[in-house]
């Protein structure tokens, strides 16, 4: 029994290595290379439509570190009200998905969202 628990415990902890802002994401990203994370952030700019998704910016809440989202779900795009600028704030959104420091269908650095909720 205490095999099995240790085993539950180790996997958790292994392959659900969740960062909670943006800036313990970038400083050691191969940390979290393709593992699930789960973010507060502020969402920032503007939408940007592909076939396949929405693109959104994300902004670290206390830093300007900026890291792009990709959301398959566009529905998800309709809901965010507001969209940070120099002069407004965006919605604060917590956002959990699979992080890649380098993305082979993008390539580039983001997260592919599967869960996003608007906190504020």
């Amino acid at each position: 029994m205490r095999r099995f628990v240790f085993f539950l415990f180790f996997y958790f902890f292994l392959f659900n290595l969740y960062a909670h802002n943006l800036e313990d994401l970038l400083k050691n990203p191969s940390l979290f290379d393709k593992k699930v994370v789960e973010i507060e952030a502020e969402v920032v700019g503007e939408p940007l439509k592909e076939e396949d998704g929405v693109w959104i910016n994300v902004k670290d809440r206390d830093k300007d570190i900026v890291l792009g989202v990709f959301i398959k779900d566009t529905l998800w795009q309709r809901r965010i009200t507001h969209y940070g600028s120099y002069k407004e704030r965006g919605d604060i959104l917590k956002i959990k998905g699979v992080f890649h420091l380098f993305c082979p269908q993008h390539k580039t650095t983001d997260i592919h969202a599967y869960k996003i909720e608007i906190k504020e």
